[in-house]
């Protein structure tokens, strides 16, 4: 299942040449909604603003990501 974690106006990372910010989404390939959160938590620590199941998520809220998707 998706896992989709977006974050707030301050948070910036970049992770394996990718720059992931306010402008993007980051997507997670993940076994379990616990697993997504997890996944999350190591890669940004708290520094993210909301995570999202893919049930939880949808498209159209990517017209605020001019960014896009970072799979990770």
């Amino acid at each position: 299942m998706k896992h989709y974690v977006t974050m707030g106006q301050d948070h910036v990372h970049s992770i394996d040449g990718n720059t992931i910010d306010k402008d993007t989404v980051v997507r997670f390939n993940v076994d379990t909604i616990g697993g997504g959160r997890r996944k999350a938590f190591d890669y940004f620590g708290q520094r993210f603003s909301m995570e999202y199941s893919e049930k939880e998520w949808d498209e159209d809220n990517m017209e605020h990501y001019p960014g896009g998707y970072v799979d990770l």
